[in-house]
């Protein structure tokens, strides 16, 4: 059997882009500042006691359900030409999650969400319309919004006009799962999908290999955190690794998940 190896930095991507005229100047994804996740950013305390009430575990049953096929990849169009709805008739809603969008342009932009039927709010408080009515959906140059949200939904970063008013579509984002592979063309492996596991010599169990084991999750969650889902759509197993990059550049991999 032939696994493939995939890596991932996990500190989340943030999209810096800057659009003039109808072309984009400078468009690039940066790995996170830390500083998104300290303590600083928010108050742990309520932002984790707000994540327990989400109730994830009901959001998993449901989703064992219905099934995760028709939750959506994610998706990002940067200074799109054209607009087009990023909602899909048939999907559904997956699991909660955070998007960190910051404002590296030079002037404001205004985050809205965007409703199945194309109508737009403020990101921060959908009951709140036009978005830039509500002082939190307004991002000045160099700061961020953290948007507490859910897989399938949908969102657009506008410029801000000068009479106040929400300008053309900067940027559109929609929330899903990350596809591994999408562009894989040249995979080739068994139909086998085994776990790496170890056979104890006296019982003859079988149990995952200790280096391949699941980490458990956090019990106190940092600021901001992340809950990133994978697609496999690589066609052959995968190993995802965590790639944490240090002081000294010395990327180590630790294993996450097999797909």
């Amino acid at each position: 059997m032939m696994v493939l190896r995939i890596c991932f930095l996990l500190a989340l991507s943030s999209s810096s882009l800057l659009c003039q005229g109808t072309d984009c100047a400078a468009t690039s994804f940066q790995s996170v500042r830390r500083d998104y996740h300290d303590d600083q950013m928010c108050d742990r305390g309520t932002f984790n006691k707000f994540k327990e009430s989400l109730n994830r575990n009901f959001q998993y049953l449901q989703l064992k359900q219905l099934g995760n096929a028709l939750v959506p990849d994610q998706k990002t169009v940067v200074c799109p030409s054209h607009v087009h709805n990023l909602h899909n008739e048939n999907d559904i809603i997956g699991f909660d999650s955070v998007w960190i969008v910051e404002n590296t342009a030079s002037s404001p932009i205004v985050l809205s969400f965007v409703h199945g039927d194309g109508r737009e709010s403020s990101a921060l408080n959908p009951k709140i319309s036009p978005a830039q009515v509500d002082p939190r959906a307004v991002v000045m140059p160099g700061d961020y919004r953290a948007v507490n949200t859910f897989e399938g939904h949908v969102f657009h970063a506008r410029e801000m006009l000068p009479d106040g008013g929400a300008g053309r579509v900067l940027l559109q984002h929609r929330v899903g799962y990350i596809p591994i592979g999408l562009n894989q063309s040249n995979a080739a492996c068994s139909g086998q999908d085994l776990e790496p596991v170890i056979t104890d010599a006296l019982t003859d169990e079988t149990r995952i290999a200790p280096e391949y084991a699941r980490t458990p999750p956090k019990p106190f969650l940092d600021c901001n955190a992340l809950h990133v889902g994978f697609r496999n759509k690589v066609g052959c197993p995968v190993h995802g690794f965590f790639v944490e990059a240090t002081e000294n550049d010395d990327c180590h991999e630790n294993f996450k998940f097999h797909l």
